[in-house]
């Protein structure tokens, strides 16, 4: 079988351990940390890059606020946005396809989303959050009922943000739908030996690549980083630790394990399962 490579790039930024409403970073400090990671994974020519979730926005006052009001503060429309022509810019210089959640203001609703630009640094799909953890983000954001598997230039991509993740039922639908590639941009605060379980987990669980992008802080402080990439298998192929920076791995999509993944999907018994779903 013909091998399908392609270079994928996470990253982790860095949070200040004194961090709070009287402490807040400033969102130009924010993109310009983004944009030096950006730059890299562009300079080593990777076809696909993730930020993590609020890259942007994260520590902003506005988010310590937290209500509706704040939020709308720094919500911005997709496209169009000073965030999206940021992130756009850097996908156009590079010709890569960049993963980045942004904040998103539609109407009265707001959107924690995940944008996807494509080489030429357009706007070519957007995933809203659909599970949004209570009772900060329920409260604030709408959201999202689409589970679209996005059809990029080298093959097919799918994201979840965050909390959307605690619902196995996702990913399995990304999965039944054949993407390739879970694209999963977060802030979790758990564990380093955490993360990288779940993350693996999910991979092992959907026979899928799976890319993730979180903060990172000091030892004992509240994000853990593990940025990482993963295999089908379960392998780590890339992982930039509890540090900010990029991890890179150039990935096959005619794994063996995604071909497997037909025969699994064959053996599957929907009408067993949409009992206990109905018994629940």
């Amino acid at each position: 079988m013909r091998t399908r490579l392609i270079r994928i790039t996470t990253t982790s930024l860095i949070l200040p351990t004194i961090l709070s409403r009287a402490h807040p970073l400033e969102k130009t400090r924010n993109l310009e940390h983004a944009g030096r990671w950006l730059q890299r994974a562009g300079e080593a020519k990777s076809d696909l890059v993730l930020l993590p979730e609020g890259f942007a926005t994260k520590g902003l006052k506005q988010t310590f606020i937290g209500t509706c009001a704040s939020y709308r503060q720094i919500c911005e429309a997709l496209p169009g946005g000073e965030i999206a022509e940021f992130v756009a810019t850097y996908a156009r210089r590079y010709s890569m396809n960049v993963v980045a959640p942004i904040f998103e203001r539609d109407g009265a609703h707001l959107y924690n989303t995940a944008a996807i630009f494509d080489r030429r640094g357009v706007l070519v799909g957007k995933y809203r959050k659909t599970h949004l953890p209570p009772p900060g983000e329920a409260s604030i954001f709408t959201a999202g009922n689409e589970t679209s598997v996005f059809e990029l230039d080298f093959g097919r991509v799918a994201v979840a943000i965050c909390y959307d993740l605690n619902f196995p039922e996702l990913a399995r639908t990304y999965a039944l739908k054949g993407a390739e590639l879970l694209c999963w941009p977060t802030m979790w605060g758990n564990t380093a030996d955490y993360q990288l379980a779940f993350m693996r987990g999910q991979a092992l669980a959907n026979t899928i690549f799976f890319a993730g992008a979180n903060f990172c802080m000091p030892v004992k402080a509240g994000h853990p980083g593990q940025s990482a990439i993963i295999a089908p298998d379960g392998c780590i192929l890339a992982n930039t630790g509890n540090r900010p920076g990029i991890a890179t791995a150039v990935i096959d999509l005619n794994h063996p394990r995604l071909k497997e993944r037909r025969v699994l999907i064959k053996g599957r018994r929907p009408s067993l399962y949409r009992k206990l779903v109905k018994a629940l």
